[in-house]
Order: structure tokens, then C-alpha cells, then sequence
């Protein structure tokens, strides 16, 4: 069950992000559910004791953020079209996933950076 700020922040997710949303949501729940989800810094976070993967909705994208780190320069040389700012992903409706490099990367955010990136 989610602590009620977060249900309360999913609830307020524009309809035209959501489904982007959703899916970023779901690919770190199913591949992380150890993680404890909680509302830091007024985003929904995934949560362990060596580091935090957030998302939040923006006006015209929805963000990833980690914890900056290595992970991050890894990621954008494999997908340099993925718009990046400090520490985050930004994803649009249209915005193309790759499933495979982003559960890496969280991967790698989640344990702080133990997790080795290909």
C-alpha cells in the first residue's frame, strides 16, 4: 500500500502523462520491489539504503531523477536524443524507452552505484 501523500500525487497526474508515467512507475516497481516508496522533496521515490530514484510530472514531460552519478554519462552516450537535465531523464508521450538501459541505470541509482553498467 502506498503512504497516502504519494496515492495522493498519482492522483493528480495530468491525463496526457500518464501513460508515460505508468510505464516509467511500473518498469521500477517490477524490477525493485524491495524499494520503499515515499514522497521526498515532493516526488515519488523509490527508496533503499544506498540511493533513490525519483519521478514527477512537469509540464510538458515527465522526469526521472537519480542520484547523479556515472550511471547518468552512461546512459546519454547510448541515447544522446533522450533530453537530460542535472541528474534527470525527461520523457515525453512520444518519447521511445529503452527498457533494457533504463533498468540498468536504476539499477545502478538504487544501489549507489554498485551495480556494474555495460
Amino acid at each position: 500500500m502506498l503512504p497516502e501523500a504519494v496515492a495522493q500525487y498519482l492522483e493528480t497526474i495530468p491525463v496526457a502523462q500518464r501513460p508515460i508515467y505508468d510505464r516509467l512507475w511500473q518498469l521500477i516497481a517490477r524490477h525493485h520491489p524491495g524499494a520503499e516508496v515515499k514522497l521526498w522533496y515532493r516526488m515519488p521515490t523509490f527508496k533503499t539504503d544506498q540511493g533513490w530514484v525519483s519521478l514527477a510530472t512537469q509540464k510538458h514531460h515527465v522526469s526521472l531523477y537519480t542520484c547523479g552519478g556515472p550511471w547518468m554519462q552512461v546512459f546519454q552516450a547510448k541515447h544522446p536524443k533522450i533530453k537530460t537535465g542535472k541528474g534527470c531523464l525527461r520523457f515525453t508521450a512520444t518519447s521511445l524507452i529503452p527498457e533494457e538501459d533504463l533498468i540498468e541505470l536504476v539499477q545502478a541509482a538504487l544501489e549507489g552505484g554498485r551495480h556494474e553498467l555495460v
